[in-house]
């Protein structure tokens, strides 16, 4: 590389990183619809994750992360009666060189690990390939149009779901392919620049009772139940390890499993997407869900209340995070008296200046409050006083699976 392209790349670095400080980074799961794939695009598929596992463990075995030579076709594969040579036949070269990347960023990340004083392992053998870094774009995948795109190697254009939510303005920082349970995923992160539209605030309380209670006076409660699970689990580690029944249940708990995840992420999804575009600052408290998993493990388990705190992190415009030591249950929110609160109490009643409200919407004003370090007078939020609140009430019943009510 000469000294000419290396100041090149420097400095479009440096012009990447300060375009990045006023753009935010959003995350997108575009489902390839399974429908629209013929016989041979799925065995082409399926190839693709099977021969980067194949290239992956003999990089493994071989030692040589850093010395591989990617134009490499031929590799070892063991099999039940000793080491096999196979081709890679399906994974084009910027594949190839994608899976050793990815292979040489796992041991920079161990390294920087080790040198904290943790402790750390090595890389380990898979049975299972499940993400594909597509890394040029133009090359290695184009994206057609709002409906398909193009892998490398692949004569047949794959229909996705979802790309409209790609906008032109939005640019394309990675692009993977991801293998599900059942059917294959193209991940996209993206750059885009944020118009704030919204200029509201709100305040939210995270609890067990209530899952969100807004300051609004909007409490909503929802739980994703799982009766299946663990039946599918039991009859899993019943199997003979290795046998194809084996694989067969854990294909089966994969899909179950996969089925729950992606009910709590449609739930939180709609959420969250409600308050981003109604609300340009969001207040909630930065609560320890591992110390709410000791009393209520089950019920944080069927709500995913992290998850919830984290995308609140990454897509609201201006999070403001309360100190998780913060008694946001204990003070008042119209006079700051404070009072000590056991769990089952839920109506807060003041001594000091006589108020008598939900506990939990105390706690969202209090948040709110916090969250702007400005006192707030308290008011009882009813639908024909708060419009907003009403028509967030309307919002979140449409969404199945949600209990949503007024609290006073």
């Amino acid at each position: 590389m000469t000294d000419e392209k290396r100041e090149k790349i420097k400095q479009t670095r440096a012009e990447t990183r300060l375009r990045r400080q006023s753009q935010s980074i959003r995350s997108y799961e575009l489902k390839i619809v399974k429908n629209h794939l013929s016989r041979k695009t799925k065995q082409h598929l399926k190839m693709l994750f099977v021969e980067a596992k194949w290239l992956y463990n003999y990089i493994l075995s071989e030692g040589k992360i850093f010395d591989f030579d990617t134009k490499l076709k031929r590799v070892q594969v063991l099999r039940a009666d000793g080491l096999e040579d196979e081709t890679l036949s399906h994974l084009s070269s910027q594949l190839r060189q994608s899976v050793v990347q990815r292979m040489k960023s796992s041991v920079a990340a161990l390294s920087k690990l080790k040198k904290l004083n943790y402790k750390i392992g090595g890389l380990r053998f898979k049975t299972d390939y499940v993400c594909l870094e597509l890394p040029q774009p133009g090359i290695s995948y184009r994206i057609l149009d709002k409906k398909y795109i193009q892998i490398q190697g692949l004569k047949a254009k794959l229909r996705v779901s979802g790309l409209r939510q790609l906008t032109p303005a939005a640019e394309l920082c990675a692009v993977l392919m991801i293998k599900g349970a059942d059917d294959y995923e193209i991940g996209v992160v993206a750059a885009v620049t944020e118009q704030l539209t919204a200029q509201a605030s709100i305040g939210i309380d995270l609890g067990c009772t209530n899952q969100l209670t807004f300051s609004n006076g909007v409490a909503v409660s929802y739980a994703v139940k799982d009766s299946r699970t663990s039946l599918l689990q039991r009859r899993a580690s019943k199997k003979a390890k290795g046998s194809k029944n084996r694989l067969k249940a854990r294909v089966k708990l994969r899909k179950a499993q996969l089925h729950l995840s992606n009910k709590k992420k449609d739930i939180q999804n709609k959420i969250v997407h409600y308050l981003r575009e109604n609300y340009g600052t969001v207040c909630y408290q930065n609560d320890s869900i591992q110390f709410f998993q000791r009393g209520h493990g089950k019920k944080i388990q069927q709500t995913a209340l992290g998850r919830i705190k984290c995308i609140l992190q990454s897509r609201i415009l201006t999070p403001l995070a309360v100190d998780q030591f913060y008694p946001s249950s204990q003070l008042c929110s119209n006079c700051g008296g404070r009072r000590k609160l056991s769990l089952y109490d839920r109506v807060y009643e003041c001594s000091l200046c006589g108020l008598k409200t939900d506990r939990d919407l105390n706690a969202a004003q209090n948040i709110l409050a916090e969250g702007f370090k400005i006192p707030v007078e308290h008011r009882d939020f009813k639908p024909v006083e708060n419009e907003f609140a009403t028509e967030m009430l309307r919002y979140f019943k449409e969404i199945p699976g949600i209990s949503a009510r007024l609290v006073q």
